[in-house]
């Protein structure tokens, strides 16, 4: 696992190569997701000395625009790329982070995003629930995060609540629902 100094020692540095193939083999160990994961590009990515001391080697600028679509127990998060690509790194991919209020543990949305898509759906959500979450443009020069967007899925009507959207609800809607 070292690279070495001179003939019959060892050099006190782990081999670029090494380290790719350790982190590989402990991301396939974990669970999915983990937040591991998603700096494995990071560390897989190759950038040679030219690259990393080139000015056009950036990291991605960040996404904006976010919007979410969300139903009872799910939830589509959309966003733009950086309108400063150009100015700019190139993105490889997206990692989205979402955690629910009052929860002390973010979640990473289990896959990778490809460059060309802009959106994730998180699934298997909780009703009602408020979820605050953001996207992070991701190369091998490093990250920029989105702003946060805070969200709530849809939750059921409940019967005693119709007095409140009369306006909206005809009789035969509460008929239904009760």
């Amino acid at each position: 696992w070292r690279t070495p100094a001179t003939p019959g020692r060892s050099s006190p540095f782990v081999s670029r190569t090494a380290l790719r193939l350790a982190a590989l083999a402990l991301a396939r160990r974990l669970p999915s997701p983990h937040p591991f994961q998603a700096m494995l590009p990071l560390i897989l990515l190759p950038a040679s000395a030219d690259a990393r001391s080139s000015p056009a080697a950036l990291p991605p600028g960040k996404p904006a625009n976010l919007t979410v679509l969300s139903g009872p127990s799910w939830a589509s998060i959309r966003w733009m790329p950086s309108p400063a690509e150009g100015d700019t790194g190139v993105t490889n991919h997206f990692a989205l982070k979402w955690q629910l209020r009052d929860s002390d543990e973010a979640e990473w949305f289990p896959y990778w995003v490809g460059p060309e898509a802009h959106s994730a759906t998180l699934s298997d959500l909780p009703e009602g629930a408020t979820i605050a979450a953001r996207v992070a443009a991701v190369n091998e020069h490093g990250r920029a995060w989105s702003e946060f967007v805070v969200f709530s899925t849809t939750e059921p009507l409940l019967c005693d609540e119709t007095h409140l959207y009369r306006g909206v609800l005809e009789d035969a809607d509460i008929e239904r629902l009760c």
